[in-house]
């Protein structure tokens, strides 16, 4: 019997942004995506007002136990469930996440605001470009980049499109949101993936994440803040590695 693998988006998309790896992970588990409150198929529900929240709605809809990968604001969502409902979280896998997205006198490895507030004002401007720019920027130099861009930002639009009131209320979390005291009860085994090219949340806050947190492990990638696209054939491996399933 395969093992339930959890798949968890970041701010700004849904699950659909899982779509290119899918494949490859269903050899050797059986895979739920979830979109977050507001997000892709659920984009007619009010965003979640807190971590906890959104915690909660994803602990619906998940199976009874399972190994969960979240993808940056994802990865804030799993480490919460974790804290929550320990006994339903059999592993977490951390892909470009990190305990805070805000950058402060004590906190470097985040965000500026100022930074925080261009984002914003793009995506209010034009959702659809600005995704697609943000997709292209983390591909980077690859040779098919503009067309693996375009793939991404279609599949993520064959989904309903998000309000820019989920989108706010997105910002507004990764604004708040502080776990670098809670991760410290984190209580299953984690793998921390980093992109040492990632433009979007900085390697240390990864290594931080696999300093912190009991029983993780670190892993580094050459690759911007999606490596499940960009180091496709890597990551499935690790996938399969770290639960130790063979295919």
């Amino acid at each position: 019997m395969k093992p339930n693998l959890v798949l968890l988006h970041g701010w700004g998309v849904n699950s659909k942004v899982w779509n290119g790896v899918i494949p490859s992970l269903e050899q050797v588990f059986h895979v739920t995506t979830i979109d977050l409150p507001g997000y892709g198929s659920l984009a007619d529900q009010p965003p979640g007002e807190n971590l906890s929240d959104i915690a909660d709605a994803v602990l619906d809809q998940a199976p009874a136990s399972a190994i969960w990968c979240g993808w940056s604001l994802g990865g804030m969502v799993a480490m919460t469930a974790a804290l929550k409902q320990p006994k339903r979280i059999e592993r977490l896998v951390l892909v470009c996440s990190t305990p805070k997205f805000m950058q402060d006198d004590l906190w470097q490895h985040g965000s500026s605001e100022t930074a925080m507030q261009n984002l914003s004002d793009q995506f209010e401007k034009d959702y659809p470009k600005a995704l697609a720019r943000f997709f292209l920027l983390q591909l980077g130099a690859a040779t098919d980049a503009r067309v693996r861009s375009r793939e991404l930002a279609n599949d993520v639009f064959s989904e309903p499109s998000t309000s820019w009131n989920t989108l706010q209320s997105g910002l507004n979390l990764l604004r708040s949101t502080d776990l670098r005291e809670s991760i410290k009860n984190i209580q299953c085994a984690t793998e921390v993936i980093v992109g040492t090219e990632d433009r979007v949340i900085p390697a240390e806050a990864g290594r931080f994440l696999a300093q912190e947190i009991p029983d993780a492990r670190l892993h580094e990638v050459a690759a911007g803040h999606i490596p499940f696209v960009t180091s496709r054939d890597w990551f499935t491996e690790r996938m399969k590695q770290f639960t130790g399933v063979k295919p």
